[in-house]
């Protein structure tokens, strides 16, 4: 996606959910753990 920092990622999913009217409440919860998850993971495959 080109975007460095775990906010901004979250801000275009979330703008995108809601351009794509698949608005759900508990969204940014759910997406914030699998970011930090991801972010977890590359961090270990790249140390």
């Amino acid at each position: 996606m080109g975007f460095r920092e775990r906010d901004q990622v979250l801000e275009v999913l979330l703008y995108q959910s809601a351009i794509d009217h698949q608005i759900d409440h508990d969204l940014r919860g759910r997406l914030e753990k699998k970011i930090d998850y991801l972010i977890k993971k590359l961090e270990i495959m790249t140390t």
